[in-house]
């Protein structure tokens, strides 16, 4: 899932690339548009990369917690099985 919304992000920001070149024409010079245009796509994926990164952060976070629930409920139903074998 990670590995798709790595590659669906890439493909975008490459999209957005290339329409920026095909929309600046071939002017020496970018004008003022295609400069505002530009910062607006590079914070655009930087925020997306920074929001990606969160995620993983948070995924990474949530995976070591049920980790940690797993290994726990393993013990009690251990510690339930000897209580029942005593009984």
């Amino acid at each position: 899932m990670l590995k798709g919304i790595r590659k669906a992000l890439v493909s975008f920001l490459t999209v957005v690339v290339l329409a920026s070149f095909v929309l600046a024409g071939c002017t020496r010079y970018a004008n003022d548009e295609q400069l505002k245009t530009l910062d607006e796509t590079k914070a655009a994926a930087l925020s997306a990369e920074k929001t990606l990164e969160q995620k993983e952060q948070e995924k990474a976070s949530l995976e070591k917690k049920l980790s940690e629930k797993q290994d726990e409920l393993q013990k009690v139903k251990e510690e339930k099985s000897k209580v029942q074998s005593k009984l």
